[in-house]
């Protein structure tokens, strides 16, 4: 958006035009008074041109970015930070002696195979219900966290630190990151 810029002449003018009608205020064109409101309109030139920086600044600032993020974008950024980690295959049913844990789940066939697990997963952003200006869950949020953005990862091969750095930095001011293991041992975690 551009200001349209004035001269000092157009500012001159206006303020002699705010002088009170009568002979003693008819100033000559150059003359002591009308020098005096050119030195001002100086400076009200000065400020005019500052207002133009400030006003192009504050719109690069409040422009919005993307206006919402959906899950796939956070997913790509989750995807990314979990790059680094790999995991050791075959994976193995654990053994305490003869007996296995999830003895059930692994057939002889299954020893020594692969199957993909995803290391991350970002699924289910959650946020309060709004019927028109009350919010369902209102005591229960603060205005800082309204959202939440549920995060699983696989606690034995990722590093939840490291995803949710990647996170912090990718996502909006008003969301909160939960991070829920898959594997029930390493617990959840919030970041905000």
């Amino acid at each position: 958006m551009k200001l349209r810029f004035h001269t000092v002449r157009d500012y001159a003018n206006a303020m002699l035009n705010l002088l009170l009608e009568g002979a003693a205020w008819r100033w000559p064109v150059d003359g002591l008074g009308d020098k005096i409101f050119q030195a001002f309109a100086v400076e009200l030139l000065r400020i005019e041109l500052i207002c133009q920086q400030v006003l192009d600044r504050a719109i690069t600032l409040h422009t919005p970015a993307p206006n919402s993020y959906t899950l796939a974008d956070y997913q790509a950024v989750a995807d990314a930070a979990a790059a680094q980690f790999s995991e050791t295959l075959p994976r193995q049913a654990s053994r305490a002696g003869r007996a296995r844990a999830g003895q059930r789940l692994w057939s002889s066939a299954a020893e020594g195979s692969t199957w993909p697990i995803a290391k991350v997963k970002v699924a289910h952003l959650q946020g309060p219900s709004i019927v028109g200006k009350s919010r369902a869950g209102q005591r229960l949020m603060g205005e800082r966290s309204r959202y939440v953005l549920r995060v699983w990862y696989y606690a034995g091969v990722v590093n939840p630190d490291v995803i949710a750095a990647a996170l912090n930095d990718f996502k909006q001011s008003h969301m909160v990151l939960f991070f829920e293991d898959i594997t029930t041992n390493a617990g959840n975690k919030y970041y905000a």
